[in-house]
């Protein structure tokens, strides 16, 4: 005697790509337990240069703050939001002569 397999049936909580999207752009970046905070309305500077990539050697402690500082921006959605954005908006008022930081 021989078995008959059953059709399978699609899943009724099947999550669309989409939702999982929406998902995890919701989730993205927030500490546990956390609701993410709205986004704020900011300015996107276009760079229209080709960026490369560079190694630098700096102090740990000085790296610990820059990743900090980079996720606060992050969560409270204001640039710079990363530790390379960080740099070149630092580079950027060194070159020009800016004191202020």
């Amino acid at each position: 005697m021989t078995l008959k397999k059953r059709p399978l049936k699609p899943a009724a909580n099947k999550v669309s790509p989409e939702d999982a999207e929406r998902f995890a752009d919701r989730m993205a970046d927030r500490i546990y337990g956390e609701e993410k905070k709205p986004a704020q309305e900011v300015a996107v500077k276009v760079v229209a240069e080709k960026m490369i990539r560079t190694t630098i050697t700096i102090p740990e402690s000085l790296l610990r703050e820059v990743e900090r500082k980079a996720f606060e921006n992050k969560q409270a959605g204001i640039e710079p939001k990363n530790i390379s954005a960080i740099f070149r908006t630092g580079a950027d008022m060194y070159l020009k002569g800016s004191t202020k930081v």
